[in-house]
């Protein structure tokens, strides 16, 4: 029962943090951090669908985090490292439009639900995958404070959007942050 209980929570977590993304914050213009900031920067060069890159670069990080933190540590992130651009692959055919052109309410709202997103996913221990999976290597590897490691990452992702990217959507996303 707590497996079904887990699993029923695991997707509504990535349904919440996609509907972040493609409602409110991708829409907007916003920036953001991990694989999805990762993927933006992508998509912006490369005209492709956002959630196909999502699983492109969670599943070469995914494949770095097996070899280096091995199949205990696969276990836990594979799941959400395939429902959350899943749930975003199925919102990207229904919502064609942003839920809101305010891009404060969209930075409000997009950052609640990432956060409650995240929130659950890890209260039921799991692991969201992304660019945490780095964070865990060098903290294995270097022993370095995971916390200051996902703020570094984060930040040269968050510097790879500046170019194309308008202040305000930069101060907003680092608001969402």
């Amino acid at each position: 029962m707590k497996f079904i209980r887990n699993l029923a929570i695991m997707i509504f977590s990535n349904f919440l943090i996609a509907v972040a993304v493609i409602g409110f914050i991708a829409p907007n213009g916003m920036i953001l951090g991990g694989s999805t900031g990762i993927s933006l920067v992508i998509t912006h060069y490369i005209p492709m669908q956002l959630s196909t890159t999502i699983f492109i670069v969670n599943g070469i990080l995914f494949l770095i985090g097996f070899i280096a933190l091995g199949k205990r540590f696969a276990l836990s992130t594979i799941a959400n490292s395939i429902l959350y651009p899943a749930c975003m692959f199925v919102l990207e055919k229904f919502l064609t439009d942003t839920l809101t052109s305010n891009i404060m309410l969209a930075a409000i709202f997009g950052g609640v639900l990432m956060g409650a997103g995240v929130g659950l996913i890890l209260k039921t221990g799991g692991s969201s995958g992304g660019t945490d999976i780095l964070a865990l290597i060098l903290d294995k590897h270097f022993h370095f404070n995971l916390s200051i490691i996902l703020y570094i990452i984060d930040g040269i992702i968050l510097s790879l959007q500046i170019p194309f990217s308008t202040s305000e959507q930069i101060l907003l996303g680092i608001f969402v942050l």
